[in-house]
C-alpha cells in the first residue's frame, strides 16, 4: 500500500497534465526500479486506461462486483462503502494485486467535474517470489541480532546484578548469621 501511495503521488503532475506519454514512461520506470510486475490505471468502467504492460485477457471488460477485489466495496450500501481512498490488497497466485482508488480531488474537477467521489483504480501487480526471499532474508537477521543483543545484555546485566544486588545480599545474609551467632559488632548492612 505504501508503493501506491507513492505511485499514486508520482503519477499526479502528469495525471493533471493529461500528458499520456510521461505517464506511460513513469509506469514504466516504477515497474523496473520497485521490481513489481504491472501497474495499470483502469477507469470506473473497469476499461485499462494505461498500463505498463500488455493488457490481459485477465482484465474485465466492465467490472464485476463478485470480483474479490470488487467486493470489498460493492457488497456495502453506498452509504457505509470504505473511503475512496482505501486500498485493497488480495493475493492471486504468486502475485500481490493492490488496488488504489483515485479520489476525484479539486485539482481533477477541470477535466472530471466534481460529481464522481473516484475517477478510477490504480492497479499494482507485484510477484510474491522476490518478497519472500526478503521476507527470508529479513527474518534471518533479524534473528541473529535478535540473539546477539540478548548475549550482550545478558553479559552486561548479568555482572551488574551480581555486584549491585547478590553480593550485598549474600554480605547482608553473612552478617545477620553471624549476629545470630552472638557477634553483636558487624553492621547489619554491610559496606
Amino acid at each position: 500500500t505504501h508503493t501506491g501511495s507513492v505511485i499514486q503521488a508520482s503519477l499526479q503532475h502528469a495525471m493533471l497534465s493529461n500528458d499520456l506519454v510521461m505517464l506511460s514512461q513513469m509506469l514504466h520506470a516504477i515497474v523496473g526500479e520497485a521490481n513489481l510486475e504491472r501497474v495499470s490505471i483502469v477507469d470506473m468502467n473497469g476499461r485499462v486506461w494505461l498500463s505498463s504492460g500488455p493488457v490481459q485477457g485477465a482484465e474485465p471488460a466492465r467490472p464485476v462486483q463478485g470480483d474479490p477485489l470488487c467486493r470489498a466495496c460493492h457488497t456495502q450500501a453506498e452509504d457505509v462503502r470504505p473511503a475512496a481512498t482505501l486500498p485493497y490488497c488480495e493475493i492471486s497466485g504468486q502475485t500481490l494485486l493492490t488496488i488504489r482508488p483515485i479520489p476525484n480531488d479539486p485539482a481533477c474537477y477541470g477535466c472530471h467535474g466534481a460529481g464522481p467521489r473516484t475517477l478510477g483504480l490504480l492497479k499494482i501487480a507485484t510477484p510474491l517470489d522476490g518478497l519472500k526471499s526478503q521476507l527470508t532474508s529479513a527474518f534471518w537477521k533479524d534473528t541473529l541480532s535478535a540473539v546477539i543483543i540478548f548475549l550482550l545484555l545478558v553479559g552486561l546485566v548479568m555482572p551488574t546484578l551480581s555486584r549491585l544486588v547478590v553480593q550485598p545480599v549474600v554480605a547482608l545474609a553473612r552478617n545477620v548469621q553471624a549476629m545470630g551467632a552472638g557477634n553483636l559488632d558487624l553492621p547489619a548492612v554491610p559496606s
